[in-house]
């Protein structure tokens, strides 16, 4: 089942497969955001001025971002992807792990 949050007010934490996540903030997020996922795509959408810390691992998918600053290691021949690093100073912890499936985290706006 496709899962969509617009604006969570907390701590978002989700688990489950098959189908696409999506969560968008409008305002830089205050809390921690965890999400475990197979088998469909997860995007995550922040305002420019988000601050966060940031591991996003995928297997057999891609990692996308539009946030510099973020490095990326692993191996695409194997299909094993992370993405992880800070953007700005401080800010809540984004861990996102997908299987069989990409991970977007997009800067939404200028």
């Amino acid at each position: 089942a496709n899962v969509s949050i617009t604006n969570p007010g907390g701590k978002v934490q989700i688990t489950g497969n098959n189908g696409h996540v999506e969560i968008y903030y409008g305002r830089p997020p205050r809390a921690d955001i965890s999400v475990e996922h197979k088998a469909g795509d997860l995007s995550v959408s922040l305002p420019p001025q988000s601050t966060f810390r940031l591991n996003a691992q995928t297997i057999d998918g891609n990692l996308n971002t539009t946030f510099a600053g973020l490095a990326e290691t692993g191996d695409p021949e194997d299909n094993n992807l992370t993405l992880y690093g800070q953007v700005g100073a401080n800010g809540p912890m984004i861990l996102l792990h997908n299987s069989f499936g990409d991970i977007n985290i997009q800067r939404r706006g200028f």
